[in-house]
């Protein structure tokens, strides 16, 4: 499982957050808070469909 301390020290901004460690972080913090398997994988996928998909699904999680 991926921990926050995976953001390297020299980030200094939010700007300087890639895509992946963007949508990382908000898996962990939504498994973090919800205590539960969450349907979402901590990576994001490299289809353009399956990225899609993800997202939605992130979207939901967040809604809730």
């Amino acid at each position: 499982m991926n921990t926050f301390s995976d953001i390297e020290d020299e980030i200094l901004s939010l700007k300087e957050f890639s895509t992946e460690l963007i949508v990382s972080s908000a898996v962990q913090c939504i498994k973090t808070i919800l205590k539960e398997d969450v349907d979402l994988p901590n990576t994001l996928p490299g289809g353009m469909s399956a990225r899609f998909r993800m997202g939605t699904g992130l979207a939901n999680y967040i809604q809730v």
